[in-house]
């Protein structure tokens, strides 16, 4: 099994195509950042679109030297480290594989393979050379050296040497160019050994095509501290998009995050699951938090998310020449504050009279099942304003998500309007800056898209966005979202069907916890999470790494827990909010159940002992 990238909505937001300077003019940095900055080895994880490529590409000097926010003289003034990005994306493992198209011996292909890859390291530390000697005039002074001509030939001719290059102009653009040629070159001999008559393994002598990745770099950095900079410096190599890269580089990779040459520091940026992740089950491997610090981009609960996305707010409205204001002086409060949060949840707000109070009071009479827990209970809904806190949180405040739930989706009139009409009056529940924040999931490319689009269709700007705007764009993302789900195919099972891939299983999932919360008997304690359990087959289990590694589902680890997956049994997951907002469910964690009982149950799995499956029964959501 092998989980690919997935895709993303939103794709236009990526900054993979953008130049340093230009992810500087808009960056936003948030507590992962900063702890990115610090001078230790680092992975970075989180789904498609969670900021891991701006994150690293922040390091590089030109986006640090060209970063106008309040806290980029703090950032500069502690960065000793200079910043190597190495990129990798679904064009440049195409090219690599089809070394030879196919038609290669496996250790030839692995071979060329290293070195084309091991060329392309070495490109990256070469620009990352320049960015250190030649500055830009419109930024400010960060990490540069000046190099004399001379030196700059010296530097040259002794890295071309090191690396067995040939190179027409000994500068460090030639340099660089000459490392283009040998790529051109590699692609080239691949071809020719690939045809009936080509070279034999003869071709294959060539001292520079079994140079190592990290020893060539390593030493070409002692170069480059010795002759420019006249001590030993820090580098950190900035791997992207690992989960992309051959099982071998990942493999090295990790395992020298322990121990290799000081001068380096490692930030490995992969997606939430992945197998190349297999290799750190070592027990004599690296260990987190004692070799490396993990660094997940992701929030399990919502009280994290407000700081970074209030800031990310504020730099929107100045990027579109907007009077400066509060995200809910824009969006509003959310309908309905979802919150488990105790200090927006004091006594007055479960007082007669208020709509809490109010809500409370239409599900007691409508909802038989309810009004039996509150009097098991001894729930007085007129004097729970007036329950000390404890006991109002025990009792109140736990269940009052819920209830707000429930009770908005069995109004009577939920019955009486058609299915386009219902789902919008479902997504309504979410508008307000709260409630966005957190159905973004503090994703930037997320909340860009659907922020900006609000942005873009605020007329109005003496008033709050209209609930209406805010419910099509969040119904809006939320479609895009499950046609991209959609298109996540079932790798290695090419008999699956399509209607009951990533997006089926899915949509089983979310109409399973919507019959729990509102349609079934009411239950304080209902479930809204997921645990990934021994009785589902591979094909699931496979799913549910795909489904992790989009967004759609969410890891919510035990205190202690790894975040780096390297087999997802036993993990705890709860559902997207931007996917539990058009099924109804709560913005925040509930107790686990098991995927394979939620499966079984929608008629999803027939029997959970064997990959057996049901066609019946899909849900259509």
């Amino acid at each position: 099994m092998n989980v690919k990238l997935a895709p993303s909505i939103f794709e236009s937001f990526n900054a993979r195509a953008l130049r340093p300077t230009q992810v500087a003019e808009t960056f936003v940095p948030s507590q992962a950042f900063y702890q990115l900055c610090e001078r230790r080895h680092s992975i970075v994880m989180g789904p498609r679109g969670s900021g891991k490529t701006t994150l690293l590409k922040m390091l590089l000097q030109p986006a640090i030297a060209s970063w106008k926010h309040p806290t980029a003289a703090s950032v500069r003034s502690s960065l000793d480290f200079t910043g190597v990005f190495v990129a990798t994306d679904t064009s440049w493992q195409a090219q690599v594989e089809s070394l030879g198209e196919g038609r290669l011996e496996a250790r030839v292909h692995e071979l060329l393979s290293r070195s084309v890859y091991t060329t392309h390291v070495q490109r990256s530390f070469v620009s990352a050379m320049i960015s250190r000697t030649h500055q830009d005039e419109h930024s400010v002074a960060f990490r540069q050296v000046v190099m004399t001509d001379g030196e700059e030939r010296k530097l040259v001719r002794a890295i071309a040497d090191l690396w067995h290059l040939a190179v027409e102009a000994p500068s460090l653009l030639g340099l660089k160019h000459g490392l283009r040629r040998r790529q051109v070159e590699l692609f080239a001999l691949a071809s020719r050994m690939a045809s009936p008559h080509g070279p034999g393994s003869e071709s294959l002598q060539d001292e520079n095509l079994h140079l190592h990745f990290l020893e060539s770099v390593a030493a070409a950095a002692e170069i480059f501290d010795d002759l420019v900079v006249g001590r030993e410096e820090k580098w950190a190599l900035l791997f992207d998009e690992l989960e992309l890269a051959p099982d071998w580089l990942s493999s090295e990779l990790f395992r020298n995050l322990r121990s290799f040459d000081q001068r380096f520091l490692f930030k490995l940026a992969v997606s939430p699951f992945s197998e190349t992740a297999s290799s750190m089950e070592d027990p004599t491997g690296p260990a987190a938090g004692q070799d490396y610090d993990e660094i997940p981009l992701w929030y399990v609960e919502r009280t994290s998310l407000a700081s970074f996305c209030e800031q990310l707010f504020a730099g929107m409205l100045r990027e579109r020449g907007l009077s400066e204001r509060t995200a809910e002086q824009v969006l509003g409060g959310a309908v309905f504050d979802t919150s488990d949060d105790e200090s927006k949840s004091r006594g007055a707000a479960y007082a007669p009279g208020s709509p809490l109070h109010e809500i409370f009071t239409r599900l007691a009479t409508t909802d038989q099942t309810f009004a039996d827990h509150l009097s098991r209970r001894s729930i007085d809904l007129n004097t729970m304003h007036v329950l000390g806190e404890e006991e109002r949180a025990a009792e109140v405040r736990k269940i009052s998500s819920l209830v707000i739930i429930r009770e908005y989706f069995r109004s009577s009139d939920e019955r009486q309007v058609d299915a386009q009409t219902r789902t919008r009056k479902k997504i309504s529940l979410y508008a307000g800056a709260d409630s966005l924040f957190a159905i973004t999931e503090g994703n930037p490319r997320w909340f860009i898209g659907i922020v900006g689009r609000l942005l873009a269709r605020w007329s109005d700007t003496t008033q709050p966005v209209p609930v209406s705007i805010q419910t099509e764009e969040i119904q809006r993302a939320a479609q895009r979202f499950s046609a991209m789900l959609r298109t996540i195919p079932v790798e290695g099972f090419s008999d699956w069907p399509r209607r009951r891939g990533v997006l089926g299983m899915m949509n089983s999932i979310c109409d399973w916890f919507n019959k729990q919360i509102v349609r079934g008997d009411f239950n304080p304690d209902v479930p809204g999470s997921l645990t990934v359990d021994s009785q589902l087959p591979p094909v699931i289990m496979q799913m549910a790494g795909q489904a992790l590694n989009a967004g759609a589902l969410v890891y919510a680890p035990h205190k202690g827990e790894q975040y780096i997956l390297r087999s997802l049994r036993g993990k705890r997951f709860r559902v997207s909010y931007l996917l539990g907002a058009s099924y109804g469910l709560p913005l925040r964690l509930g107790r686990p159940i098991a995927l394979s009982r939620v499966l079984r149950e929608q008629a999803y799995l027939q029997d959970p002992m064997t990959d057996q499956l049901t066609l019946d029964g899909e849900s259509k959501g």
